[in-house]
């Protein structure tokens, strides 16, 4: 056959399978295995279960183990089994996004579900029961082992064996798959995982009581799971339950069928007061009747988050992708309202708009704070719903697909409902946490009284110490003198007395001897004569003896009572010791007393200082701010003298007005808004940098939304000069301990820099990333498309007055100290600012660094 021929014939060929792919699928769509595990829960979600039990034995930090899944849902038909669960990439979820039973969103995704399975363990066991159309009760029995699912082998050639059989009535519908053999171990760290993925699965079980309908017995009763996990340290309990409970506050709203409307809030966790407060609305409904709300509201501090299992970023994670107010019709769900992305209650409007009040009537509301709009809730603060009857709602008209509601004055007081609670609870926050500021700043004040009193009575007690040791020493001393002179006059006596003892003794012997002689020679001669002088001889020698008898007992006592007088002196001389030791120490005490307080002092001085640094950075880098303010005003001033004069004119040629003339004073006026609007946003972003909080409140910042608030007094230049600007900093990002108003001043000076630096090019773009990276730090990346600087200046740009931006217009030619001002705050948080190359499609690269704590 010629090849001409071969051309000319149609052959066929087909896709085949390989086993290897359920691995890749499983690889690539699931990242771990608790991520895997939530996945199978959320099918028993979709399957319109209100209970799902989650067992796992013998996983920890080992293989081998079972995990179990067991629900109450509609269970899986042999048909659905079939054509769904062994059928990869069905389109069953896009053909059927809402549950049969309870109308759910479906929460699964990409069918992955069951190709999560393989990830987790090494077989499968499927046990379902669901009821068909003739309310028989079905039950599947399914055994999957994924070995035989091997690379090379072809999928659809690899048989698996179920049975199927009918059961009686009474037992209950659902699905239980039993996962064997797991392949990894799990850890503490996992079940956290596992625990916050399932968060995600809020639904209306909390608010069960208000959501339900009398008329409607298939309302959604709520979707409520436990964990049961022996080896780990886990709640047992509701997790909704649980993570609300952190909540700072509750509020309700109940609007009666006459459109009576009243609200009430009370407090959870408290943050100066317990609040119950009760609000009833001024003014009547005039469509909206018979409609209720409940909204949690959360702070994410760690005080709220201290005795949960979850980090405070952890929960924010979960109000940035859950957090909302979700809407009901007779407890059905009308989705769509709780999205980040639909910003139906205006919320993120008026936060970017820095709303200092409120135009409704919780602008009546006493409140410490003057700006409580500042402290606007948004969604990722709350979590709750509202629920309205229909047979009293008529006009809320519905599409089919449930995703929205028509925009007419009925939404519009349905809004206003929603809205009026939220801003009730701000004012009523707002207050709490200002309140607390100023308790904060009381006690810090009564602080540093306290510290200079303490100060005031060391140096008085060190005084008055000094001055009684000194009395007590001259006291001693004089003590001492006497007895100086008292034992120097006893020694004197003594030394008489032993002399007169001692003459007394020579007397004594001199008689003694006498007597003995005239003894002697009367026995000799045996003189009468001379014995009668012997005996008058005796008698002087006994008085003699006596009289030194007498000496001797004098000199004893002398001796005793300069023993006593010695004994005083080396007594006095002792306690004279202690008295100075005592003393020494007592005055030491009270001198490191005086020297602590002496260094409260300082460090009060110091935190002042600070305090002032910090506002001084802020007006050096909010010169650009001021400098632009100035402009504006000036703008606004002849754009005001000029409209005058143009309104002038139409006054005095009123009929001569043409539709011409009506858009160009139309313009002008829209022209003439736009300034006041600038003008608000500046001046509201001066008010935050100047705040008390910007410069005397120490905290970990979230810097996403810092970054938006510098924005803001941009962008209508941006706008006008056709910039793009980018915040793609994750919300969970947050700066070290520091001032507010030091972030901002980093902020402004490099977006001011980066103004300047692209708006003489084409490609006009800026971006800010973040990240957090090793060694517990985070990265901020500021990206330009402007000209670039040369490496040899990277450096020197960083010292004081070295600038190289060319002079604006608006934003002035840069005195060269605001990268100083950026390096030096930096630097004292011990993080790091530096030119690194920049990316593809980006000039300049300046990377910050700083601690994440």
């Amino acid at each position: 056959m010629s090849e001409k021929e071969n051309t000319n014939i149609n052959n066929t060929a087909y896709f085949e399978v390989d086993s290897r792919i359920l691995l890749q699928l499983g690889e690539q769509l699931v990242s771990n295995k608790s991520i895997a595990l939530a996945e199978l829960v959320k099918n028993s979600y979709d399957a319109d279960s209100t209970q799902t039990d989650i067992i796992l034995k013998n996983i920890k930090n080992k293989t081998g183990g079972i995990i179990t899944i067991k629900d109450n849902g509609l269970g899986i038909s042999p048909e659905r089994f079939v054509q769904t669960w062994m059928r990869i990439a069905t389109i069953d979820s896009e053909k059927n996004p809402i549950s049969k039973k309870y109308g759910r969103k479906r929460a699964g995704e990409k069918g992955i579900g069951r190709i999560a399975c393989r990830k987790i363990a090494k077989e499968l066991k499927l046990i379902s029961i669901s009821e068909n159309e003739k309310k028989e009760k079905i039950k599947i029995v399914a055994h999957f082992n994924w070995d035989k699912f091997f690379s090379g082998s072809d999928l659809n050639q690899i048989p698996i064996v179920y049975s199927v059989e009918k059961i009686e009535p009474i037992e209950s519908t659902g699905t239980e798959l039993i996962l064997i053999n797991t392949t990894d171990k799990w850890t503490q760290a996992n079940i956290k995982r596992l625990y916050i993925e399932l968060l995600d699965l809020f639904t209306p079980k909390i608010f069960m009581d208000e959501v339900i309908s009398e008329n409607n017995n298939q309302v959604d009763p709520g979707f409520n799971y436990d964990i049961n996990a022996d080896e780990f340290d886990i709640f047992n309990d509701s997790v909704n339950e649980k993570f609300l409970k952190n909540s700072w506050a509750k509020i309700t709203g109940d609007v009666d069928e006459y459109g009576n409307t009243v609200y009430k809030l009370r407090t959870i966790n408290r943050l100066i007061n317990h609040i119950d407060f009760t609000h009833e609305k001024e003014e009547k409904f005039k469509i909206l009747k018979k409609a209720k709300l409940e909204i949690y509201l959360i702070k994410y501090s760690d005080t709220l988050f201290k005795n949960s299992p979850l980090k405070r970023n952890d929960a924010f994670e979960i109000g940035t992708s859950r957090g909302g107010v979700k809407i009901y019709a007779d407890g059905f769900r009308i989705f769509g309202y709780s999205d980040s992305g639909n910003d139906w209650l205006n919320l993120t409007k008026d936060r970017s708009r820095s709303l200092v009040n409120f135009r409704d009537e919780s602008s009546k509301l006493e409140s410490e704070d003057k700006r409580p709009g500042l402290q606007l809730f948004d969604y990722r603060n709350m979590f709750g719903y509202v629920n309205y009857e229909k047979k009293f709602n008529s006009g809320l008209s519905i599409s089919i697909n449930r995703e929205s509601i028509d925009n007419t004055p009925n939404f519009e007081e349905l809004t206003q409902f929603v809205r009026l609670a939220i801003n009730i609870a701000t004012v009523i926050y707002s207050d709490e946490r200002f309140k607390g500021e100023r308790i904060a700043i009381e006690k810090k004040q009564a602080e540093e009284k306290r510290v200079l009193e303490k100060a005031i009575q060391a140096q008085k007690a060190l005084e008055e110490e000094k001055a009684v040791a000194k009395l007590k020493e001259e006291k001693i001393k004089e003590k001492r003198k006497q007895l100086e002179i008292e034992a120097k006059n006893r020694k004197d006596e003594l030394l008489k007395i032993q002399k007169e003892r001692e003459l007394a003794y020579l007397e004594k012997e001199k008689a003694e001897k006498k007597r003995k002689e005239v003894e002697k020679k009367a026995r000799f001669k045996n003189s009468r004569e001379l014995w009668i002088k012997v005996d008058q001889l005796r008698k002087r020698e006994l008085e003699k003896e006596e009289a030194e008898k007498k000496a001797r007992e004098s000199e004893n006592s002398l001796i005793v009572k300069n023993n006593i007088v010695k004994n005083q002196l080396e007594s006095i001389i002792s306690n004279q010791m202690e008295v100075s030791t005592s003393n020494f120490e007592k005055i030491k005490k009270h001198e490191e007393n005086l020297i602590d307080s002496e260094k409260e002092k300082i460090k009060i001085k110091e935190r002042k200082y600070n305090e002032e640094f910090s506002i001084l950075r802020v007006l050096a880098s909010t010169g650009t701010m001021i400098f632009i303010y100035t402009h504006e005003i000036q703008s606004l001033i002849g754009e005001m003298e000029t409209m005058n004069s143009n309104f002038i004119e139409i006054l005095n040629n009123r009929n001569n007005i043409t539709s011409k003339d009506i858009n160009f004073y139309q313009n002008t006026s829209n022209r003439f808004y736009d300034k006041i609007e600038v003008i608000k946003e500046l001046g509201d972003f001066i008010g935050i940098c100047g705040s008390n909080e910007s410069r005397s409140k120490i905290m970990r910042w979230h810097i996403c939304p810092i970054v938006d608030k510098v924005f803001l007094p941009f962008k209508l230049e941006l706008d006008k000069r056709g910039i793009e600007f980018e915040n793609a900093i994750p919300h969970i990002i947050r700066s070290p301990s520091m001032y507010r108003s030091e972030l901002i001043a980093i902020m402004i000076n490099l977006m001011s820099n980066a103004v300047k630096a692209v708006t003489n090019q084409k490609n006009r773009k800026i971006k800010v990333i973040g990240e957090e990276i090793e060694n517990e730090r985070i990265s901020l990346k500021f990206l330009d498309t402007g000209k670039g600087l040369d490496k040899d200046k990277w450096d020197l740009v960083f010292e004081a007055f070295k600038t190289y931006n060319e002079p604006d217009l608006k934003y002035g030619a840069g005195t060269g100290l605001g990268l100083k001002i950026v390096k030096d705050i930096i630097s004292g948080y011990d993080g790091d600012i530096r030119f690194i190359d920049p990316p593809a499609g980006w000039k300049t690269c300046i990377e910050i660094r700083l601690p994440m704590v």
